[in-house]
Parts: C-alpha cells; structure tokens; sequence
C-alpha cells in the first residue's frame, strides 16, 4: 500500500492518496449535492429535516443518477410549457420551475390552505375573482442561495477535473478507479445543471397567493395520504374516475404499460411485498415511480410538494424522456467500462470491475429498447405489433424483476472497489500532469 506521507510526496512530479481522496471528494459533492436543486421544503421543517432530505437526494445521485436526471428533465419540460402558457401573464421558465417545486402557497385570509398546482391554477386562473400571482423573475431569484455566477464556478470546479483526467491519458499516466466512477458522475453534473439552470436553488419561503372567495373548494390533501402507497401497490388512477378522462394522454399510461393491464403492479407485489413484504423495497420503488410520475404523487402535507415533485407528462412525453434518460445511462455506464484494462490489486477486482460495467452498459442499453417499443406499440396498436408487444412487455419483467436491482448492485460494487482499489496504486498513478508540456515551443 502507497504510504500517503513517502517522501515522495514531497515532489511537486507526484501526488498522495489524499490528493486523490480531495480531488475526487470534492467533485462527488459539487455533482451530488450543490448541483441538486431541491423542491421547498414545509414552513414547519427544521434544518435537520432538510438536511435529511438534501442526504437523500446526494444518495440517489451518487448511486442512481439517472433518476436524478429523468426528474430534472419532467421539471425542465414543465417549466418550458407553463412558460408558453402564462406568457402573456408576463411568466418565465423560472416562474415554471417556482411554481413546480412548490413556491407558492394559497391563502385563505391569513391560513395557509395548500400549495399551488399546475391543476389548480388552471382552474383558479378561469375564476375572474383571483389574482394572478405577478412576482417577477427577479424577486424569483433573489430568493435563490445561488446565482447564475455561482454556478458557473461550481460548474468550473467540476470542468477542471474532467480536464485532469483527460490530461493524465494525453500524457500516458494511470488514472484512478475512483477517478474514472468521479468523471462519470461529472458527466451526469452537466445535463442536471442544463436542465436546472433557471430553477432557484435552496429557497425556503413560498409566495402567498389569495384564493377569491372562502366558498372554494380546496383539494383535502387527507384524502391522498394513502397515495404513495396505493402507488406503490401500482393503483396508479383512481377507480372512480370517469373513463373518458382516463385517456391515452395520461402519464399513467406510459408509467405502468402500453395496456394499463398493470404489469408492473404485479411485479411490485412480487418482487417486494410477497411473501416477505418488504416495506423498504416498497418505499424504494416508490421513490423511483414518484422521479416519473411527477405530481401524480402526493404528499401528507399539503403545504408542500412532493420530493420528487414535477411536470405530469403524458405517455409519449414520458416514452421520450425514458429514452433520452436511458441513452444517458449508456454513456455513463461506457464511461465505466473504459477501465476494463486498469490496473487492480488483484485478478477477482478485476474481474468485479468487467462484469459490474458490463452491467451498467446493458441495463440501460435494454431499458431504451423498452422506451423505443413503448413508442412503437403506442403510435400504432395494430395486430401486427403484437411481437413487439411481447418483446415489451418481457423487457419491462426483465427490467423491474433483474436488471434495475442488478443494476444498483453493480453501481455499489463499482463505488467501494473504486476506493478499495487506492490501497495498491501503480507508481504512474501518483505521477501529476506537466501542463507546461501542453505550451508550444519555440
């Protein structure tokens, strides 16, 4: 094992496993957590609440990032099209994002009742009585922790690694595992702050808006507190609801099958609620069903969103966006697989690496196969797709029952060799980059 306090490390030509550690730290947490853009928080949570909350969302970033991304793309989509349709309101992408991320609250006289909807503000919007909400993009943002400039220097920080460890190749040095699973996670950070870049970032305060009349009616959020886990149980629409409102158009179409025969609420209860009815995995799926279902998902407390609260796409929207997100992940996962030939510790770490990317290149791969057939037996449901319905519906078992859990199990077992493997660095690994071989000579 490299001894972190040779002499060696003395020389400016080389660098300690502590440089390594830092550097790489560093950019993990610019990626997972100052680049995250969390919804508003209840007026009543204390600070370790939101700092619960803000661990939760670095987790799902470091370990799956691709949800993280397919949530930032519903919110991105969302904010583009309530711009559109509150433009001549004098509405912005930001105001779009605002309103998503739950930043403004009803009031009836001086009680908060609940926090706005898209849904809801439609309906209010109709009401000649209400008061459209006019604060401007400005007031928006001085709400926000960060600015455009911040940003630009969290995304330089994270810039400046990825050019460090293109110089290593460029100059034939040895790159780290942990190195390479840090870029791929960088990789990530550019797409999350593309599609975040006009939402205001840790604001704590919402924006009273006055209901017109006390004789409305507000949405009784009690009504929904079993939501998430009748979405969990896969009872995606409620039952009652008219059937000429239920069309293709609805997000739930494309959450749960082309069919809405509910193939994926059979798999839940399955795969992780029988016979060992497992709540955690229950609350693990449903985390990951609220980053595509949006506001579909409901909350105990109505006077904030959900975690993972966002646009409500329909089923082609959410077709695409699984494509887009997946075609992402293969990348990623192509990013991992580029050390198939670094050196390990040993010939089983080796083969750990080759198989655990190998993994991460394929899930995804199938996942967009399943995306792009979603598509295809969407726009035309004729009987000569059948096949295809077939191959569908056997990827989408082969997906939620193997290859997702396979899948976070590769990402965690790439992760602790990545550190695992610092024990045991090749002499090229701890050399530094000469940059002043990069000038041109006269």
């Amino acid at each position: 094992m490299p001894n972190i306090s040779s002499p060696a490390s003395a020389l400016t030509s080389h660098r300690t496993i502590w440089d390594i550690l830092w550097s790489c730290i560093a950019t993990l947490f610019a990626c997972s957590w100052a680049a995250v853009h969390p919804n508003i928080p209840a007026p009543d949570k204390t600070w370790l609440s939101i700092a619960l909350t803000r661990l939760e969302l670095m987790m799902w970033t470091i370990i799956a990032p691709e949800t993280t991304i397919f949530w930032a793309v519903r919110q991105w989509i969302g904010a583009r099209e309530l711009a559109t349709k509150y433009k001549d309101k004098g509405w912005t992408t930001t105001h779009g994002y605002f309103l998503q991320m739950g930043g403004f609250m009803l009031f009836e006289g001086k009680e908060a009742k609940e926090v706005l909807s898209s849904e809801r503000l439609e309906e209010l919007s109709k009401d000649t009585r209400f008061t459209f909400p006019t604060i401007t993009e400005k007031e928006i943002q001085d709400r926000s922790k960060r600015d455009a400039l911040s940003k630009i220097f969290a995304v330089g920080q994270t810039s400046w690694f990825v050019l460090q460890v293109i110089s290593r190749k460029a100059q034939g040095l040895e790159t780290t595992q942990l190195e390479l699973v840090t870029l791929g996670l960088a990789f990530f950070n550019g797409f999350m702050y593309y599609f975040w870049w006009s939402k205001p970032l840790d604001v704590r305060t919402t924006v009273p808006v006055l209901l017109p009349s006390v004789h409305l009616e507000v949405n009784d959020p009690l009504k929904h507190q079993d939501e998430p886990r009748r979405l969990a149980a896969g009872s995606v629409v409620d039952s009652t609801e008219p059937k000429d409102r239920r069309d293709d158009t609805d997000t739930t179409s494309g959450a749960v099958g082309f069919t809405g025969t509910g193939v994926l609420i059979i798999l839940v209860h399955v795969t992780y609620r029988w016979p060992m009815k497992l709540k955690a995995g229950a609350a693990i799926f449903e985390r990951i069903l609220s980053m595509a279902l949006g506001s579909d998902i409901k909350t105990k407390d109505r006077l904030q969103v959900h975690i993972f609260n966002g646009w409500k796409l329909n089923a082609r929207q959410l077709s695409h966006v699984h494509l887009f997100v997946s075609c992402v992940g293969m990348m990623f996962g192509a990013i991992e697989v580029a050390g198939w030939n670094f050196l390990f510790p040993s010939h089983a770490e080796i083969l750990l690496w080759r198989v655990s990317s190998l993994v991460m290149i394929s899930v995804p791969f199938l996942s967009a196969l399943e995306a792009r057939l979603e598509l295809v037996v969407t726009d035309s449901p004729s009987l000569a797709n059948r096949a295809r319905r077939g191959l569908f519906i056997f990827l989408q078992v082969l997906g939620t029952v193997v290859g997702w859990p396979l899948y976070a199990v590769a990402r965690l077992a790439l992760l602790v060799e990545a550190f695992a493997a610092l024990r045991d660095l090749p002499p090229a690994a701890l050399a530094v980059v000469q940059w002043t071989s990069f000038l041109p000579h006269v």
